[in-house]
């Protein structure tokens, strides 16, 4: 027994229930991959084997998984750039048409 864990609560029920959730929605997205691979009888196609098929659902849910990390970046991006304005419309209309400006190559 860890003396650390002792008497405390190690993880809430709400976090519990969102981590089974999510994966839950992982292996979902782990079948979906293995469909797209096999043939449409379900069975492997020819020259390939079950090794062949783990890399495959591997590297999407990898790719899937930096695409994700990509769109979570550029949406942080934003909110933190809309933060950052004046709640004046004047203020906003002029940085966006700054930005916009195709004479300006100060502002890219």
């Amino acid at each position: 027994r860890n003396k650390s864990l002792k008497g405390g609560v190690v993880t809430t029920g709400r976090a519990l229930h969102v981590m089974a959730q999510e994966g839950i929605a992982n292996c979902k997205k782990a079948l979906s991959f293995v469909k797209q691979f096999l043939d449409k009888n379900g069975n492997l196609p020819s020259g390939t084997s079950e090794a062949d098929l783990y890399d495959f659902v591997l590297d999407s849910m990898y790719d899937l998984e930096q695409k994700n990390k990509q769109k979570k970046k550029a949406s942080n991006a934003v909110a933190i750039d809309l933060d950052g304005l004046d709640d004046d419309a004047s203020v906003a209309s002029t940085v966006v048409s700054a930005s916009t400006d195709p004479d300006d190559n100060n502002n890219i």
